[in-house]
């Protein structure tokens, strides 16, 4: 009998540890990300007094990784949308332009949204004395002298600062956003035409305000694509420099004058130099085609 209950125990005390041995070892899971934490937001657009409206959406990547513990609390590359709260366009009597936004959450590793507080005001250089000079030399018509409009840079920072302690589950990461698919085709591009100017390169003197109208891409489809496959209308400007956009936009029309876009809305994304677009489109098989073309931006900059 006392050798039997030996046995047992033996036998119990083995599955104790096969069940120890399969059960996974959880991690310390939770980690503190503490209160009073900076985190690098990199503005992903340019923002202008003259084209970026109120309410619109302001997008920032984290610039670098927040750990705690040796475990990554919120990645770098993490997306996080702020808001224009409120953008004045340049006037006349030299009152320049002005605009504020700002950040509410970033995203952890986990995939909640930590509360951080973030803010960025800009106004447009004075040019009070312009002004004078102008009602000096030309009277009331020196009333007309505009101010100059706000504008910050894409790749500016902004720091954001966490307002409370978070447990942080990094066990529990939130999945990337998944990559672009391969398009099947490959369309060419014929150039694009901006409608405010005819240059090579596209001078943008942000301090000033001037109806962009739209720009054309003339994108040439794939030979490959079969005679029964109705070739794609609906484009997106889905990249810069191969880097996916915060957010596709979507082409204001198509004809044959080619792809249109609302000029503002590519040109926020453009940095100084030269900048690689990509565009894409499904085509009706439900397959995509995509294109690529170059634009050359020189941002006037003043001291």
């Amino acid at each position: 009998m006392k050798g039997s209950q030996i046995t047992a125990g033996l036998y119990c005390s083995g599955c104790t540890a096969l069940i120890l041995l399969l059960t996974p070892i959880s991690t310390n899971a939770a980690v503190k990300l503490p209160a009073g934490t900076i985190v690098k937001l990199e503005l992903q657009q340019t923002v202008s007094s003259a084209y970026t409206q109120t309410d619109a959406p302001i997008y920032f990547r984290v610039k670098e990784d927040i750990q705690g513990d040796g475990h990554v609390l919120i990645e770098h590359g993490a997306l996080a949308i702020g808001r224009m709260i409120h953008s004045q366009d340049r006037q006349r009597m030299a009152q320049s332009g002005n605009f504020s936004y700002d950040v509410h959450f970033v995203p952890a590793v986990d995939g909640q949204n930590i509360r951080v507080i973030a803010s960025a005001s800009r106004a447009g250089r004075d040019r009070e004395d312009t002004l004078a000079t102008g009602v000096i030399l030309w009277g009331v018509f020196g009333l007309l002298t505009h101010g100059a409009n706000a504008w910050i840079e894409r790749g500016s920072i902004l720091e954001a600062q966490v307002l409370s302690d978070r447990q942080i589950d990094v066990d529990r990461a939130a999945q990337s956003a998944p990559a672009l698919p391969v398009a099947a085709y490959h369309g060419a591009s014929g150039g694009h035409t901006f409608e405010f100017g005819t240059s090579k390169t596209v001078e943008l003197d942000l301090e000033k305000s001037r109806k962009l109208g739209v720009v054309r891409f003339k994108i040439r489809a794939d030979p490959g694509i079969g005679a029964g496959i109705t070739a794609g209308s609906h484009w997106l400007l889905a990249s810069l420099d191969g880097a996916q956009l915060p957010e596709p936009v979507a082409a204001a029309g198509f004809d044959q004058k080619g792809v249109a876009f609302d000029a503002w809305s590519v040109l926020q994304y453009c940095h100084d130099g030269d900048n690689t677009l990509g565009f894409r489109t499904t085509l009706g098989d439900n397959s995509s085609m995509d294109a690529s073309d170059i634009v050359s931006v020189h941002l006037v900059r003043r001291k």
